[in-house]
């Protein structure tokens, strides 16, 4: 009732035949592409081959071509993070980051890391980056001079500041000394949602 034609055996993973020839050689890419290519077409199925980074490149300028133009193209996902951190390092060049960086970690490090290359030491300083970013950004916005553990329970909070005056509201508003509709029309509020 649920398959139409012969019912399908179970379904099984093998190893395709190795390609014994250079990688990096272009005909070794290029056989692959056409012999994945006629497997794919066998089962009428579209072809989607992961390469890493220096094959996709040879990949993707094979399938130019007319022969293999039916085969889909997908960096790995590793070399694809490589690729964006490399772009963000890139972008950022001459901004001041790269010097940033360097009175965390080694200049050689931060080089590797510019260029996508120490992955996991990027992705750990660029979030550093984006954590002190936001918080300059919060402090001039909310006009604070505080520290991050002082603006979680400080002893002398200071009044004048829109957090200090949120942080009230907020306790009155779960203590149900007001309501949602008194706190919306509150200056602070608009000052916050701007």
């Amino acid at each position: 009732m649920v398959c139409t034609g012969n019912n399908p055996r179970l379904s099984h993973i093998t190893f395709l035949p190795m390609i014994d020839l250079n990688p990096s050689d272009m005909s070794c890419v290029y056989s692959t592409l056409k012999f994945v290519s006629k497997v794919a077409h066998d089962h009428n199925r579209t072809p989607v081959i992961t390469f890493d980074q220096p094959l996709y490149w040879k990949a993707l300028m094979i399938t130019f071509g007319e022969e293999c133009k039916n085969v889909t193209l997908r960096l790995g996902g590793f070399h694809t993070e490589m690729s964006f951190l490399g772009s963000i390092g890139r972008l950022m060049s001459g901004s001041g980051l790269k010097e940033l960086l360097e009175l965390i970690y080694a200049p050689n490090a931060v080089t590797h890391m510019m260029t996508g290359k120490a992955v996991s030491r990027a992705v750990r300083a660029f979030m550093l980056v984006d954590t002190a970013l936001h918080w300059l950004i919060t402090e001039e916005i909310f006009c604070t001079n505080q520290t991050g553990d002082e603006i979680e329970r400080s002893e002398f909070p200071q009044t004048n500041t829109v957090l200090t005056v949120a942080d009230q509201l907020f306790e009155k508003l779960m203590n149900k000394q007001k309501t949602v509709e008194n706190l919306l029309n509150h200056d602070v509020v608009k000052v916050i949602e701007e």
